[in-house]
């Protein structure tokens, strides 16, 4: 992904043609460019819809079609608004979000995976100019996976967590 750079825009990361010049086992990098895509739409398409300390359900029932990879079925995407906090010298709002039970299915480079994702975490949005100054992602992923050239599934259990934050804070 050396030099990738792109305007983030979830429904156009979302079509076939986005990652046009990356293998289609690609999906490490594909999910990276996704999950900045989600952070950025629950910190900032959400935000005057949250008030301090009240759940608020985002996103229920949608499906996700992921080219070239699959399908993610959010369940129930849940954000609430718990504070405020510093980040690279901004007064910010701390989100947190979550969304478990969600069904998945990968199909990709011959490889199967049908299971189910569980992910949470927290979202830093300056509160003067609503950019996201920091997130983290958490996500367990459980499921029966089969690899090319076999013929048994395996049970996963996978568990990966990252950090999101602009380069200039560094």
């Amino acid at each position: 992904m050396e030099g990738f750079r792109y305007l983030n825009n979830l429904s156009n990361t979302l079509k076939p043609e986005f990652f046009k010049g990356f293998p289609p086992t690609a999906v490490f990098e594909r999910n990276l460019v996704w999950d900045t895509g989600m952070m950025e739409h629950f910190g900032q398409d959400f935000f005057e819809q949250l008030k301090l300390n009240e759940p608020y359900h985002a996103i229920s029932g949608e499906d996700v079609n992921m080219p070239e990879v699959g399908t993610f079925h959010n369940q129930n995407v849940v954000l609430e608004w718990i504070g405020r906090s510093q980040r690279n010298g901004q007064d910010c709002a701390l989100i947190n979000y979550q969304a478990f039970f969600n069904p998945l299915e990968i199909a990709n480079g011959g490889l199967t995976l049908k299971g189910r994702s569980d992910y949470w975490g927290q979202i830093w949005v300056s509160l003067a100019t609503k950019q996201i100054e920091y997130g983290t992602l958490n996500e367990t992923v459980v499921g029966e996976m089969k690899l090319p050239g076999q013929d048994a599934t395996q049970i996963i259990h996978v568990f990966r967590s990252g950090t999101l934050e602009p380069m200039s804070a560094k």
